[in-house]
């Protein structure tokens, strides 16, 4: 008897996804005299702050298309000056309206210290995160297919949006005390679902604005886009120091708030003793020997936390925590000798496909699979079939509707999302990233930062004989790198190396538009954006041709620079 493998990635329904959509209906919220939610009008939240003499807004939407409507309907409620913007922390949907609101203003933004380095770090990561993020959160999945994206009702980026970050201004590493708009902010480090996380209390209102440490579903202690290691056991610290405050309002910067001390201090102790329980029970399961898989069994939430209607799995999973965990206190290798040197993925599929009868049986089987709705088998299997090139069409298809009959049953949002974007993908009706126009993120990244992404760039088999080096100097500004290439390596460092054999010099912001690809060379060098102060044009071409630049640099001929 086939025993089929459970469709759902979390114990939710698509029911229960469709009735979660009410936690983020557009709108104002007035939670209580001069604390405003604006709600629904993209992933995250924006909250207007009021006071006696000016305004404050507490995160800034995830685009210049998003803040827009937000900042026309806060004019409606108040015309005082604008005196600060907080950031809670570094995720794009929370900093990427900011100008929308500050106008062109000298405006105090306030931020944490890891929030401007978490900046940068990502910055490495900035293409697979955005392929992974937009299937995460659904922003190609067909209209008829879309519920939401499991903490707020869409997430408004793609190729037509613009980026309106600026830098914060104000940056601290410990809690502080401020005054803004004639109110005092304390602004408290509040590690959670990004290490530099800050909440912001009111303590004359009792309002306490939770930043991503609380939304209305099971925290997301491991994001299927990517991410470093999230601690739940961070986390749970952080909801303990939340609770202890006693807060009379609490606003999240997704889903809606909640009211009430003796509330909200039930609501922050689930949460913290449901981040705790998957902390706990996955450590001691790993010291007793169990595996990856065998703790996504063990760790089952306990009844009176499982079915709270706020923990309840449409955007985080108890399954991805207990591997979160499990990765990031062990590393990838579970203890199995097995997975110390595996088969490649081709060699096993051959081996697999001899064993069952050819290629042939394993899309025989595959097709059974699918007809009984199989699903999960289908996606393995196909897997398999796409190492031997005749079947490759065949696993394709195969892989796509298997893809979008798993996605169509899911409650949990990100996973419904990913399956539903993938299958689009395979069958090329999608084609990620679908990316928007991020200059402003692109000009405020660190100089060192830049550097480490010209160094990812490097093609290594094309650099694999080469020596050499050019410097790189920021005429007007006072400081300069030396690019060192060494036979498949890039290192850049922020001193002078006695064999430069070429010398440029560039304004900061035509250095990063030329690295990230926005700004041909021969375009840089016409414009006197970058010009050559030791060796020829053709060197300097030679030098950027070792890089995969999106320009096509391609037939440059390496001979001069091999040594």
């Amino acid at each position: 008897m086939r025993k089929q493998n459970k469709s759902r990635c979390a114990p939710v329904t698509v029911q229960e996804l469709q009735e979660h959509s009410k936690n983020f209906e557009q709108g104002i919220v007035k939670v209580t005299d001069g604390v405003y939610a604006a709600i629904g009008y993209g992933l995250a939240n924006s909250i207007l702050l009021e006071g006696p003499t000016g305004t404050v807004i507490v995160d800034t939407m995830e685009s210049r298309e998003s803040a827009i409507p937000v900042k026309q309907a806060f004019d409606q409620i108040t015309s005082k000056p604008l005196e600060a913007v907080i950031y809670t922390h570094f995720h794009d949907d929370h900093i990427g309206g900011t100008k929308v609101f500050t106008e062109g203003q000298d405006v105090d933004i306030y931020a944490s210290a890891e929030t401007v380095e978490q900046l940068n770090e990502v910055a490495l990561l900035s293409a697979i995160r955005s392929v992974r993020s937009q299937r995460m959160f659904g922003t190609n999945v067909p209209e008829k297919a879309f519920i939401n994206s499991g903490i707020g009702p869409f997430l408004n980026i793609d190729s037509s949006s613009t980026i309106d970050f600026q830098l914060p201004t104000k940056v601290f590493s410990d809690d502080i005390e401020i005054e803004a708009g004639g109110l005092t902010l304390q602004l408290l480090q509040a590690p959670g679902e990004a290490t530099g996380e800050i909440v912001v209390y009111l303590p004359e209102k009792g309002v306490l604005i939770s930043a991503d440490d609380y939304y209305y579903t099971f925290p997301n202690i491991y994001t299927i886009r990517g991410t470093k290691y999230r601690s739940p056991l961070v986390w749970s610290d952080t909801m303990e120091k939340m609770r202890r405050l006693e807060a009379e309002y609490l606003v999240p910067l997704h889903t809606m708030p909640v009211y009430g001390k003796e509330n909200i201090d039930q609501v922050l102790s689930n949460y913290r003793d449901a981040l705790r329980f998957v902390h706990d029970q996955t450590v001691k399961g790993m010291n007793q020997g169990m595996l990856s898989d065998q703790l996504v069994e063990f760790v089952q939430l306990p009844p009176h936390l499982a079915n709270v209607p706020y923990l309840k799995e449409f955007y985080g999973t108890t399954k991805w925590g207990v591997k979160n965990v499990f990765n990031g206190l062990l590393g990838w290798f579970d203890g199995n000798s097995t997975e110390l040197c595996p088969l490649s993925l081709s060699e096993r599929a051959m081996r697999i496909a001899n064993m069952a009868g050819g290629p042939q049986r394993l899309l025989e089987e595959a097709t059974i699979a699918y007809a009984i709705h199989d699903y999960q088998w289908v996606l393995e299997l196909s897997d398999l079939l796409y190492q031997f090139p005749n079947y490759q069409q065949q696993a394709k298809q195969l892989k796509a509707n298997a893809l979008w009959q798993l996605g169509l049953q899911q409650g949990n949002a990100n996973a419904r999302n990913y399956y539903l974007t993938q299958a689009l993908e395979i069958t090329g009706k999608v084609s990620l990233p679908d990316t928007p126009n991020a200059l402003s993120r692109l000009l405020t990244l660190e100089m060192d930062t830049i550097f480490k992404l010209l160094g990812i760039q490097l093609n290594a088999s094309r650099s694999e004989k080469v020596m050499t080096a050019m410097k790189v100097e920021f005429c007007d500004e006072g400081y300069f790198y030396t690019v060192n290439v060494r036979k498949g390596v890039a290192i850049s460092v922020p001193y002078e190396l006695d064999d430069t054999q070429i010398e440029i010099c560039a304004t900061p912001n035509a250095w990063k538009l030329l690295v990230t690809g926005l700004l041909p060379p021969r375009l840089a060098l016409l414009s006197k954006r970058v010009t050559i102060e030791k060796g020829t044009e053709e060197q300097f071409l030679q030098f950027l041709s070792l890089f995969d630049f999106p320009f096509d640099l391609s037939e440059l001929d390496l001979k001069d620079i091999l040594t």
